[in-house]
């Protein structure tokens, strides 16, 4: 605490925060012996032109002993779930070569017959025989949508699950030790992967976003798994139906998603020009994104623009 005191004050001193500053980020590493976790938090600052300064907390949660004798029922479950999802990518893969090799077959023998009308002898498949070919492999997966559905969740879960125990097996993991008073001397640094506290708050921050990232393509991996169940409901009637006037329209649904996402980029482009300099929520084409989208779906009032200019608002909000 003395050494952070004594860092803030010489860098008030030093005008180390002055008007040529653009960006300052305060991170640090907290640790709660209670639960075993550890909290990573950056505190950004933002300068803005117009002499607005914009605030953004980021934090992660973790804990670095992820696994224990408590935790082998996990463990065998996440061994079935990736031994269940490479058996599944082989058949498909082997599906899609049994196909392929069907229609190889069927080209071959139409070699074949060409060669023995025109009395030519061509030792291999046109391009265009090897075009249907490959075609009729990958028609076998797409023949279907929950074929690509299976066959995409399952390389995704593969991945995920290299993430994660590229998480659990990392050196920040296994090797790291928190000590009671962070204290870098010759001893330490030798016997240690880090030498400083930016080198470990580096290493948390890759952490944290690691398990962020895995956490947010492990929802989209489960709402994959969760389409998924509807696929043995195919056998009922109304279900099918349900299915099938989807995969028609799939084509429309997609194009009017598109223009919907065009217009909605017009807003973003247009509400970041005007009011990146005044308000927060559209200092950053990626805010205004989220605004325009909360403002689209009717989350956030358009009464709340009106803190600028009035013409201006007045043109975006119609």
């Amino acid at each position: 605490y003395a050494q952070a005191q004594t860092m803030l004050r010489e860098m008030s001193l030093s005008n180390f925060v002055n008007n040529q500053s653009a960006i300052l980020v305060v991170d640090f590493v907290t640790y709660n012996a209670l639960i075993e976790e550890f909290v990573y938090a950056a505190v950004v600052f933002q300068f803005q032109p117009s002499g607005a300064v914009n605030t953004e907390v980021e934090s992660f949660a973790m804990r670095l002993d992820l696994y224990g004798s408590q935790y082998w029922y996990r463990i065998m479950c996440e061994i079935l779930v990736f031994l269940f999802s490479l058996s599944y990518i082989g058949n498909t893969l082997a599906r899609v070569f049994l196909a392929a090799r069907h229609q190889y077959t069927i080209q071959k023998a139409k070699q074949r017959e060409d060669e023995q009308r025109n009395k030519t002898k061509r030792e291999r498949l046109a391009f265009p025989a090897i075009v249907a070919t490959l075609r009729a492999g990958v028609g076998w997966l797409l023949a279907d949508h929950f074929h690509l559905l299976d066959f995409t969740h399952s390389i995704l879960t593969v991945a995920l699950l290299g993430v994660w125990y590229g998480v659990v097996f990392s050196k920040l993991s296994q090797d790291y030790f928190f000590a009671e008073r962070p204290i870098w001397d010759r001893e330490r640094c030798a016997s240690s992967e880090w030498c400083g506290d930016d080198e470990v708050l580096f290493s948390f921050y890759q952490q944290g976003v690691k398990l962020r990232a895995f956490g947010r393509f492990c929802a989209f991996n489960v709402v994959c798994i969760f389409f998924r169940a509807l696929g043995p409901l195919q056998t009922f009637p109304r279900v099918r139906q349900v299915l099938l006037t989807l995969k028609r329209a799939s084509v429309d649904l997609f194009w009017f998603f598109f223009c919907v996402f065009i217009l909605i980029m017009g807003f973003v482009v247009l509400g970041h020009t005007i009011f990146a300099g005044t308000m927060e929520s559209f200092s950053t084409v990626g805010r205004s994104v989220i605004t325009c989208a909360r403002l689209f779906v009717g989350m956030t009032s358009p009464g709340k623009l009106w803190t600028g200019d009035h013409g201006w608002v007045a043109v975006f909000t119609t």
